[in-house]
């Protein structure tokens, strides 16, 4: 089928929507800077968990991306500028007073993916286990691994073409501490990206088409997650700054 030439006006027209989302994707960028936000130091973290049980782990990182989803969240609302304000939202009677509560209502403003979402469902399943069955459940429990493998990230295949594999613990307890910082890596950045971008309209992958073009604020971020993997797999990073 024959297709219909653009007149002058359609061209025109076409121009002017072309500036309007390159404005709007312009104002998102800003208004990610304007956050304030200021990633938390995860290697130090990271070194010290390294250090725990195995449920200790899972217990305390689950903490920790319980706290991010938060305080995430909180950067986004109106009218929290109190303690109390911010207490009657996420406190122990408010309606975002848990983990799942939290996940469930950001999902449904369209501030996290669906494949986030199922993550930290899966990850908060994980925790459950581990919570209440405290030391006599591991990693490789059937109910346990199942949920774990739903946080699939190829961690193998970013370290190798980050680092190469040399240096790197692939074992089975690193790589889903590994996972778990993959998760909160991409559960913040969706929720420093997707709230704004769903207010002005703008396909999220304009604002962050890659590592380069995209605001400082997303950089630092990806900094950070990505020193809490390097030390959570123990790559030799003196080695590798000499080569």
């Amino acid at each position: 089928m024959k297709m219909r030439s653009l007149s002058f006006d359609d061209v025109l027209a076409e121009r002017a929507a072309r500036a309007v989302k390159d404005q709007q994707v312009k104002i998102a960028r800003a208004r990610i800077e304007s956050l304030g936000y200021q990633p938390p130091s995860i290697q130090d973290f990271v070194r010290r968990l390294n250090q725990e049980s195995e449920t200790a782990r899972i217990l305390i990182f689950y903490s920790y991306l319980d706290d991010l989803i938060r305080g995430l969240m909180a950067l986004h609302m109106t009218r929290l500028e109190e303690d109390q304000d911010g207490e009657k939202m996420f406190g122990s009677y408010g309606p975002l007073s848990t983990f799942s509560s939290r996940v469930l209502m950001a999902y449904h403003l369209g501030w996290l993916t669906k494949q986030v979402k199922e993550r930290l469902d899966a990850f908060r399943r994980v925790r459950n286990e581990f919570a209440h069955e405290t030391f006599s459940v591991t990693i490789e429990h059937p109910n346990v691994a199942k949920d774990l493998a739903i946080i699939d990230y190829d961690i193998q295949s970013v370290m190798e073409n980050a680092f190469g594999t040399e240096g790197y613990d692939f074992s089975q307890a690193n790589s889903a501490l590994c996972r778990l910082i993959m998760l909160a890596f991409e559960a913040a950045r969706d929720l420093l990206i997707l709230p704004i971008a769903t207010a002005l309209d703008v396909d999220p992958a304009w604002i962050s088409p890659h590592y380069d073009d995209q605001p400082e604020l997303l950089k630092a971020v990806d900094r950070a997650m990505s020193a809490g993997l390097i030390e959570a797999g123990a790559v030799r990073r003196l080695e590798m700054a000499a080569e």
